[in-house]
């Protein structure tokens, strides 16, 4: 039988460039409140909502997109037997001192799947992808933001300080594909995906600057939201010794932003 996979939140920065590895022909995008599920191989549920400014205090929908569906998207196939693997993507800022509701219910979701698939015998493993940058990122987020302040001279608020720990998201990719493989030493697991190195906004901000050759037009502010980290760096071990690692720099990412931009 031909595997394929079924993908929610295919649309998004990682589901997109997942979808354009595998091929469309592979690939069936699941709705939104996973009320079908389809039979496939592989499942990988990307669909995630209150990590977004203005969507963090939606604390209803924050729940039901990432607690509620996924529990409605693991019922639906626990009587299953030709599921090979099953990823769900939850958030590094789990690990963080500052809890939002987005990371809380993304806490919860761990918690919850893990324990159905112990309970129904199903091939989970849980990614946390760090900050994801790249090609195809929105346009609101903070990297396609300085790279249009460059090029185009807006003004934006920024703070030089808060640290994240970027990721490209064909990195993020390959680590999915891997896993989707399904060893069996990777189920019932959760997995960090990151570049494991605090980098400041400043030090985003050279880059961005070094790779466009211009100065960006920022205003700078004393903070920007209450969680922001002086210290965001997540430990990717785990993932390392299952034999990968990350292959892309934030500059070479900044590169292939800056020219899709530019197109």
């Amino acid at each position: 039988m031909k595997e394929n996979y079924l993908i929610t939140g295919s649309h998004g920065s990682i589901g997109s460039k997942l979808v354009e590895r595998l091929g469309e022909e592979n690939v069936i995008r699941g709705d939104r409140f996973c009320e079908f599920v389809p039979e496939v191989s592989h499942v990988v549920d990307l669909a995630a909502y209150g990590n977004i400014f203005g969507q963090e205090k939606d604390v209803y929908e924050i729940y039901r997109a990432n607690l509620m569906r996924p529990i409605s998207l693991l019922t639906a196939i626990a009587s299953r037997d030709n599921i090979k693997s099953v990823i769900l993507t939850s958030s590094s800022s789990v690990l963080l001192e500052h809890q939002t509701y987005y990371s809380q219910s993304k806490r919860a979701m761990e918690e919850m799947v893990l324990k159905m698939g112990k309970d129904y015998g199903l091939p989970i493993v849980i990614v946390r992808p760090a900050t994801v940058t790249g090609p195809g990122e929105a346009s609101n987020r903070f990297i396609p933001r300085l790279i249009d302040s460059c090029l185009n001279g807006t003004e934006m608020p920024f703070v030089s300080g808060p640290t994240h720990d970027f990721i490209d998201v064909r990195d993020v990719v390959n680590a999915i594909l891997m896993l989707s493989v399904g060893s069996p030493e990777a189920l019932g697991r959760v997995f960090n995906i990151s570049g494991h190195k605090a980098t400041s906004n400043q030090e985003v901000r050279s880059v961005v600057e070094k790779v466009t050759g211009k100065k960006a037009n920022v205003k700078l502010v004393d903070s920007m939201r209450p969680y922001d980290n002086k210290n965001w760096l997540v430990d990717n071990s785990d993932l390392v010794r299952f034999g990968w690692k990350p292959q892309i720099s934030l500059e070479e990412s900044v590169k292939d932003m800056v020219e899709a931009y530019d197109k």
